[in-house]
């Protein structure tokens, strides 16, 4: 199951921040969810922040190139 929010952070709609949460349940597997934010800015350029439990903090950053393209790296 995968949950995000965006939030607008000017009256322009320009800059989003956006809360999101992933779960992931498995049969016989441990429990695991990734909670993170990501910050947006005219739907082209990202910058996040997420942790995933008990193993990592991650920063991750990118681009939409075209209207279904995107790159990133975490």
């Amino acid at each position: 199951n995968y949950f995000r929010y965006n939030y607008r952070l000017s009256k322009t709609r320009f800059m989003y921040l956006s809360p999101y949460y992933l779960l992931r349940i498995t049969p016989n597997a441990p429990f695991y969810y990734d909670a993170g934010l990501l910050f947006d800015y005219r739907y082209k350029f990202w910058a996040g922040l997420a942790y995933k439990n008990k193993s990592a903090i991650s920063l991750n950053a990118g681009l939409c190139l075209y209207k279904r393209v995107a790159v990133g790296y975490a």
